[in-house]
Parts: structure tokens; sequence; C-alpha cells
């Protein structure tokens, strides 16, 4: 069974971010809208673990045969944001 990872945006009031808690070797996220920090993590999140995890060269990642990763989206976050 592969392993699972998960990437949580956190916003961050004081700062005005989000920002990621995540257990993908190398994912630091911070973001001033959730939709920045979306297309972020769906960018940068495949390449992590291909890269950190799996060993595999950037232009070698295979989508589908990665580990599932589950997104939690912030439970608060600023209409404005």
């Amino acid at each position: 069974m592969k392993k699972s990872y998960f990437v949580r945006a956190v916003w961050d009031a004081k700062a005005k971010v989000f920002y990621s808690e995540s257990d993908v070797p190398g994912l630091v996220l911070e973001t001033k809208t959730l939709e920045e920090f979306e297309a972020a993590m769906v960018h940068f999140v495949p390449q992590l673990i291909a890269e950190n995890v799996l060993g595999l060269e950037p232009d070698a990642i295979d989508i589908p045969s990665l580990p599932p990763v589950e997104y939690t989206r912030p439970l608060f976050a600023p209409s404005d944001a």
C-alpha cells in the first residue's frame, strides 16, 4: 500500500496569508488568496513527491502513479482573501 500525504491550507489572520501544513517533503506554500494556494499546490505537490520521495526526474513524473494526497481547505477564510 502506498503512503498517502496531506496538505492543509491554513489562514493566518495576522499576516493575511494562507500557508501550508503538510507532510509532503519540501512543500512550503504561502499565498494571499486561496485560489493562488490551490494553483501552487497542484503545480508543486506532484513534482515534490516525484523528486523528493520517489527520486524521479522532473520529466519522468506520471501523475496517476503518485501516492494519494488529501487536501483540506481552511475552515475559515475571509471573503476578501
